[in-house]
């Protein structure tokens, strides 16, 4: 099923503007806090699963255009990124932390690794948050182009099975 980015785009927005907020409540302010967060969570949620179904989409654009059927080298790839992403993620957090003056296993922090944390919860996560809305305006595969490739790669797949061909072109086969 072929889904809207603006769609996407506003959740990001939502998400990113709620995470934002987390740098006004005061320490002691736990209510906003939770508030915020339960917000940012909440128009963030229904991102990840259309994250994966805009990527099979995708998947199945590739297909549509190219003869080619790649699904598995799409999520594979997603996979290993987000892999590679989480460990740059950790290995950013713990530089950050230390540029902020951050001292571990001590109690008490300076002004500074404080204002460091807190943008690190709330700024920073909503200026990415955001910039996703950014990227999606080059997602181009909305309902119209969607049910077309949906229905021509129905036809191609129930016309390959019909004469027992497993479709899609060789390795460096030639048109």
């Amino acid at each position: 099923t072929c889904l809207v980015g603006s769609e996407m785009c506003i959740r990001d927005r939502l998400s990113g503007l709620f995470f934002i907020l987390l740098i006004l409540p005061d320490a002691s302010d736990i209510g906003m806090i939770y508030a915020f967060n339960i917000l940012a969570k909440i128009s963030y949620a229904p991102a990840v699963p259309l994250l994966w179904t805009m990527l099979a989409d995708t998947a199945d654009y590739s297909e549509w255009t190219t003869g080619r059927r790649a699904t598995g080298l799409f999520f594979s790839a997603s996979t290993f990124a987000q892999k590679g992403g989480w460990g740059i993620g950790g290995a950013l957090a713990g530089w950050l932390l230390a540029s902020f003056g951050y001292v571990e296993q001590s109690a008490a922090q300076s002004g500074e690794a404080i204002t460091g944390i807190r943008l690190m919860i709330s700024v920073f996560p909503g200026i990415l948050y955001m910039s996703c809305a950014v990227f999606l305006v080059f997602y181009r595969l909305d309902a119209t182009p969607c049910l077309r490739m949906q229905e021509e790669l129905e036809d191609r797949r129930a016309g390959r099975a019909a004469d027992g061909s497993r479709g899609g072109r060789s390795i460096g086969a030639r048109e």
